[in-house]
């Protein structure tokens, strides 16, 4: 794990530069610190890593919302559910 924290690869992906290593010579131990910076494009990288999350899941729950009549059928049987039941008479 040690190792593969400080690869090109890693520090390219994730648009990181390392700063200091801290820790006995052979860094190869759980008490090893590594220390990053963000480069240049790693705000715009994290920006778009959100909205492609977001993109996946849209639509997720669909078929759930569908089964209920759609969105907003499904939010106010959500919500009518939340009321004392000496209210619903």
């Amino acid at each position: 794990m040690c190792s593969a924290l400080r690869t090109r690869q890693f520090l390219e992906q994730n648009s990181l530069r390392l700063v200091s290593r801290t820790g006995p010579p052979s860094g190869l131990t759980t008490t090893v610190t590594y220390t990053y910076e963000f480069v240049d494009g790693g705000e715009d990288r994290k920006t778009l890593d959100r909205e492609d999350a977001w993109n996946r899941l849209r639509g997720a729950l669909r078929d759930v919302f569908a089964e209920y009549g759609g969105g907003e059928a499904y939010l106010r049987a959500e919500r009518a559910s939340f009321r004392d039941p000496d209210e619903r008479k």
